[in-house]
């Protein structure tokens, strides 16, 4: 697992919270206010965290996928390629039967 990455005060952040503590009434160096602010924004980063660990594990799904994709499919090209080879072996034999055929035959109607 990824290490959870040190919060930095986000200016937005501060803002939030100073416009909070106004509207209920707190002070902004309240512990209490800034410990319920603090565990609110440690939550959303929680949350996001779980969701790009979802995003991270997808992909990396995905990657596996592809590459065991990759090696089936290049399983699949070696058996073709041997596959030709021995035809183009079988091919030049057809091809040396042929001519001695066609000089037989020449033959036979010289003769």
């Amino acid at each position: 697992r990824r290490p959870i990455p040190t919060l930095s005060r986000n200016p937005d952040d501060s803002l939030l919270m100073e416009q909070t503590s106004m509207n209920a009434g707190h002070s902004s160096t309240d512990a209490p206010f800034q410990i319920a602010c603090f565990a609110s924004l440690n939550e959303r980063v929680q949350e996001s965290l779980e969701q790009q660990d979802f995003r991270y594990s997808t992909v990396l799904q995905r990657v596996k996928d592809v590459e065991a994709q990759y090696v089936q499919l290049d399983q699949e090209y070696q058996t073709l390629q041997a596959e030709f080879e021995c035809f183009k072996v079988v091919n030049a034999e057809v091809d040396q039967e042929l001519v001695r055929l066609r000089a037989q035959k020449k033959w036979l109607a010289d003769h």
